[in-house]
């Protein structure tokens, strides 16, 4: 079964808990659901009545952090409806707070995605339930997630040109040989053609994962340059690029940049850990935490903003570059059927 968290977590470890529980409810999730947490943990909550549409009882009077948690969540779930519109996949109801899976056989892959992020967040949370097949796809998950920060990045730059290099790659170049194409895609600097002695003779990827830039007409130095960690895991904020942007020139006779910006790609929202300030309020707290946050790691490309960027590049087909993994984003709705059937069988 899908594990529950504690009342007090944060407001988008709570709203995912929720988006999950409509995942696999035919009528959806909302108050009660909310409330279910606190019968877990108070005797006070274990009479509380729920009316036929789900919501509390009229009659009850919420106790003050009960309604909170429903006040914060639901302004979460307001917050990512609006964002992403008609591609968040569930419809939302507010009286009472409620959510809905939206018709799954209508999805776009912006849907799909966003669902295979929820999920692959929820691994990482460790709210699903244990079973060999459910971990199998989560570790396909893990590489499939190098395809949503491509596109990510992509999104980041406008559509601009994007290339795979953490391991494993599509193609399974080798290292060296995997430099030698960055350098023919972005259309500048030359790759070593040996590990150069002192250097790791068993590199794979030395921690970059995405490579963009934006498109021109000719490619050429002087670019703009993306390097992007793609992480999924619990330890992801020391999964920094920054100490990784200077190193990486090492493998290159001729650099294919000066300077790079560094980047992060999250399947969860950024602000997935930052927890309430009853005294300075959740703005002021998120404000620091993603500001503190970047500054260690670089643009943030988080749930949302992959997204949004695979929304926006599926829109403008004429206009979009090269964006390596693409073709992979297609299959998400499959392995999104394939991970909820697993799930349902756990339980």
């Amino acid at each position: 079964m899908i594990s529950s968290p504690d009342l007090a977590a944060s407001r988008s470890r709570l709203a995912d808990w929720l988006e999950l529980r409509a995942l696999f409810s035919n009528h959806g999730s909302g108050e009660a659901d909310i409330a279910s947490i606190a019968r877990l943990t108070s005797d006070d909550h274990r009479d509380r009545e729920i009316d036929e549409s789900g919501g509390i009882a009229e009659e009850e009077i919420l106790e003050s952090g009960l309604e909170e948690a429903i006040s914060r969540v639901s302004e979460e779930v307001g917050e990512r409806s609006q964002s992403l519109t008609a591609d968040y996949p569930f419809n939302v109801t507010t009286e009472p707070f409620r959510l809905s899976l939206k018709d799954v056989t209508q999805f776009n892959a912006a849907q799909s995605t966003y669902l295979f992020l929820l999920l692959m967040s929820a691994a990482r949370d460790r709210t699903l339930p244990k079973s060999e097949k459910l971990a199998g796809l989560i570790r396909d998950g893990r590489t499939l997630f190098h395809a949503c920060a491509s596109v990510g990045v992509a999104g980041l730059l406008r559509n601009g040109h994007t290339f795979w290099f953490g391991w494993p790659r599509p193609d399974g170049a080798n290292f060296l040989t995997a430099l030698e194409q960055l350098c023919n895609e972005i259309g500048c600097g030359k790759a070593k053609d040996h590990i150069p002695a002192g250097l790791p003779d068993q590199a794979k990827d030395d921690n970059v994962d995405v490579v963009g830039w934006p498109q021109a007409r000719k490619q050429r130095c002087g670019s703009l340059i993306v390097l992007c960690q793609a992480t999924t895991g619990d330890n992801w904020d020391t999964k920094s690029i920054i100490p990784h942007i200077q190193a990486f020139k090492a493998w290159f006779e001729l650099h294919p940049y000066a300077l790079a910006t560094a980047s992060i790609a999250l399947p969860f929202p950024a602000h997935h850990e930052v927890p309430e300030h009853p005294e300075e309020g959740f703005q002021a707290a998120l404000y620091n935490a993603l500001n503190r946050i970047e500054s260690k790691n670089g643009v943030l490309i988080d749930r949302l903003r992959i997204v949004e960027a695979v929304s926006d590049v599926s829109a403008d087909q004429i206009g979009r570059g090269h964006i390596a993994g693409m073709e992979k984003i297609a299959g998400l709705g499959t392995w999104v059927d394939e991970a909820i059937k697993a799930i349902s069988l756990a339980e």
